[in-house]
């Protein structure tokens, strides 16, 4: 599932596969969404924001 995600320093919109996303943890602001070993993109989305997203996806 492709989520688009706004950059912490930015302010660029762009889509992240989360099929490949192997944790997601929150932050004071945004969430931290790390994608392999190396791969870590802080975003200003929410984390609640981020798994409800997940989740209507998911129900569908």
């Amino acid at each position: 599932m492709w989520i688009e995600v706004t950059t912490a320093g930015g302010n660029q919109k762009f889509a992240i596969n989360f099929d490949h996303v192997i944790q997601i943890s929150p932050l004071a602001q945004g969430t931290l969404i790390i994608r392999g070993a190396n791969e870590r993109v802080q975003v200003m989305e929410s984390y609640d924001y981020i798994v409800a997203r997940l989740h209507a996806a998911a129900a569908k």
